[in-house]
């Protein structure tokens, strides 16, 4: 399928997705070590006399226990991604886009839902400052974050063509 001439290209940082799931299973490492000890001392101890629940520390065990769990999940999603997508790169035609190999002309994408902004700091590190769901007309759809190269600009062109 011939998509026209190249307008840009949009490669991934992948050492970018890489050290932000590194960093991320760190975080949960860190939190579930914490967290699985202190919830084991804490409900394996019988209540002394004239203690209450609330001189105990469950919550802060139960928070940090449930929040490695979660970051646990969420650093995994990213290794995988990171694994499964090495390379990635969207590129921009006149007449579509080409992602990987595979060719998808504009008439192929139903709808464009950028969400966030790009932004500098520890939330574009991790790549929880800009997202975009891109559904195809066949019912699959892809994204892309802030680990792609101007990922904003590359919406703001996918959303113009196709409207």
């Amino acid at each position: 399928m011939d998509l026209g001439p190249l307008v840009s290209s949009h490669p991934t940082d992948d050492d970018q997705r890489r050290v932000a799931g590194i960093a991320v299973l760190a975080l949960a490492v860190v939190a579930l070590g914490a967290g699985i000890p202190l919830s084991v001392s804490i409900f394996s101890r019988p209540f002394g006399p004239g203690e209450t629940s609330s001189e105990r520390p469950e919550a802060l065990a139960g928070a940090l226990t449930v929040g490695g769990v979660v970051l646990l999940v969420v650093a995994v999603l990213k290794l995988i991604k990171w694994a499964r997508c090495r390379g990635e790169v969207i590129e921009v035609h006149e007449r579509g886009l080409l992602r990987g190999a595979e060719a998808i002309p504009w008439s192929a994408i139903a709808t464009v839902h950028p969400q966030g902004s790009e932004v500098t700091g520890p939330r574009h590190a991790l790549a929880f400052d800009f997202r975009c769901v891109v559904r195809l007309t066949d019912g699959r759809r892809f994204t892309f974050a802030g680990h792609t190269e101007n990922a904003t600009e590359l919406a703001k062109a996918i959303e113009a063509a196709v409207a």
